[in-house]
């Protein structure tokens, strides 16, 4: 079918302008992964007004071709934010009912305190801690054998060969340094002269938090074993099929859960550690104030992932983990101790070895993050396997088509439809079973 001059116009009005359109949806889209995808919806949005156009329509018909171009250009990126608001929390399936969602098993929330209060409490802690390391070293230690070890000021001035007036200035000093880095961290100046306005209340709070710790030990083992005990914390993720959970952790970190996926996360005072026990994450984690920070450890089938402060994605892919980074560094243990360093852009199967692939774009890793996934020469097996966390119904692959090669990309809210379509690519066809799953047969 032969173009109309007006869409020749739109065409040519896209090539001429595809530069601009690019950096104008850079700016609304955000996410450069999505913006050559908006760019190749909009051209696709142009070919079509071929069709709705007469065959005798003039360049009149669209008298501003760059214009319709962009407003094009804007409905898409207005759709996508839409759907993406929608599709946030993706679809349950349906096959899973009311009952199933409350058991157990599909329980998503955290295990333990709130997040907030157990952040809030870590940073009291390290406030706390600053305040009393910048104390004189006598002052240090007396207050904290009287805090924690319950040592009266008479002995503490007996062991320090000092006046009992003289250890109780160091008591109020180390009080008021304390006090005042607590109210620091609170938001609340300090006001001169009014050390002892202390309400009863703030006494009282701040006592059960320099409480007494195991009687009987140092100052500095009770203090050291207070700080870890304060530090502790431990929750289970979980999500269903067609999920994804996102997850802030006490020290500002962030995880990102896929579909049908499990991780335990457990800190403690030298050690952040998440275990992926199946699915995919996808972690931001924060690095922590003070020299040095506590390591963030990722476990998965035998592999030790361990970074301070970075972006990463780790994924359980039959016996082996997939690791890919997005942004700083990442320490990759393999099960036989074999070591790497991966950098940004860098991916890697793990295994019994590690194996380093070609480095990938920013939006290329973790791609279920942004609703999709592409398979680039991947047995048909692993992929279903892959897609079957985002279905609605049980997937299976028979041994005769499962190693058909695939190369797709997949819209993750639309594998129904995909699934649909594959016979048009592969020699498959799909027999629907009796339990409502679907199989995959070699034709």
């Amino acid at each position: 079918m032969a173009m109309t001059t007006s869409t020749l116009s739109l065409l040519g009005s896209f090539n001429d302008h595809y530069a601009a359109l690019l950096r104008f949806l850079s700016r609304r889209a955000g996410h450069h992964e999505d913006v050559h995808e908006l760019a190749h919806d909009t051209w696709l949005r142009i070919a079509q007004a071929e069709a709705a156009l007469e065959p005798t329509a003039t360049p009149a018909a669209i008298d501003h071709p760059r214009a319709y171009l962009f407003a094009v250009a804007t409905h898409l990126v207005l759709d996508r934010q839409r759907r993406d608001q929608r599709t946030k929390q993706w679809l349950v399936p349906g096959d899973i009912d009311d009952d199933e969602l409350r058991s157990p098993q599909h329980q998503q929330g955290p295990s333990t305190p709130d997040v907030a209060d157990a952040h809030a409490h870590r940073q009291a802690l390290l406030a706390i801690d600053r305040a009393l390391l910048q104390l004189p070293e006598r002052a240090r230690a007396c207050f904290l054998a009287h805090r924690l070890d319950g040592v009266g000021q008479d002995e503490l001035a007996q062991r320090h060969g000092v006046s009992l007036k003289t250890i109780e200035r160091d008591m109020r000093i180390a009080r008021d340094h304390v006090r005042t880095a607590m109210e620091r961290w609170q938001g609340q100046p300090a006001v001169a002269g009014d050390v002892q306005r202390t309400p009863r209340g703030r006494r009282k709070a701040l006592s059960a938090l320099l409480g007494l710790v195991g009687v009987g030990c140092s100052a500095t083992l009770g203090w050291q074993a207070w700080r870890e005990a304060s530090a502790r914390f431990s929750t289970t993720l979980a999500t269903l099929v067609g999920k994804r959970l996102d997850q802030t952790l006490p020290d500002g970190s962030h995880v990102t859960l896929d579909a049908d996926s499990h991780a335990e996360v457990a800190y403690d005072a030298s050690r952040r550690r998440v275990r992926l026990l199946r699915g995919s994450a996808f972690f931001a984690v924060a690095r922590e104030d003070g020299e040095p920070g506590r390591v963030f450890a990722v476990e998965a089938q035998g592999a030790l992932i361990t970074v301070l402060g970075t972006r990463f994605g780790v994924e359980i892919d039959g016996p082996d983990v997939l690791v890919a980074v997005e942004e700083g560094r990442v320490g990759v243990r393999s099960v036989d101790g074999q070591e790497r360093v991966l950098g940004a852009g860098e991916l890697a199967r793990v295994g019994r070895r590690i194996d380093v692939h070609a480095a990938a774009a920013p939006g290329e890793i973790a791609a279920w993050r942004h609703g999709w996934l592409d398979f680039e020469s991947v047995p048909l097996a692993a992929a279903v396997a892959r897609l079957a966390r985002y279905s609605r119904r049980a997937l299976h692959v028979s041994p005769d088509a499962a190693g058909l090669v695939l190369l797709a990309r997949v819209r993750l809210a639309r594998t129904a439809e995909w699934l649909e379509l594959l016979p048009r690519h592969l020699p498959v066809r799909l027999d629907p079973q009796e339990d409502g799953s679907l199989l995959i047969r070699r034709r």
